[in-house]
């Protein structure tokens, strides 16, 4: 069950590296610039009817609970905020010992910071 906690805190990073990838280094040349989904100085319009904030939601919740649905900077915000809880449920089902314990979480925070790098220095490479 371990392997299952390393996988998830490893998209947790991913997801993560991706969202700082997307709000601090997105630039006006990269493909992703020009998409109303990717692109958080438009995206946000996308949960509003018609992009505006004055005529309600777009769709039934879709500026609260379905958010993660009318952005990627919010799709990886949930991504990275299910996986951990995920994982962290399978942490708390193994009854682990102390060590064995510790142990998991060290691991789990290194790949998550391992997911992280990958993803944030991937893409501001493509």
């Amino acid at each position: 069950m371990a392997v299952a906690s390393i996988i998830l805190f490893l998209i947790a990073g991913l997801s993560e590296g991706f969202m700082d990838w997307l709000q601090f280094r997105l630039n006006p040349t990269h493909n992703m610039w020009r998409s109303m989904f990717w692109n958080a100085q438009y995206s946000w319009r996308n949960k509003w009817r018609n992009g505006d904030p004055m005529q309600g939601e777009k769709f039934w919740l879709s500026s609260t609970l379905f958010v993660f649905m009318t952005d990627g900077w919010h799709m990886m915000k949930f991504f990275r905020n299910l996986s951990v809880m995920l994982a962290v449920m399978t942490i708390i089902t193994c009854n682990y010992g102390v060590i064995d314990g510790v142990f998991t979480v060290i691991l789990c925070r290194m790949f998550y910071g391992l997911g992280f790098s990958l993803s944030y220095d991937w893409m501001h490479k493509v």
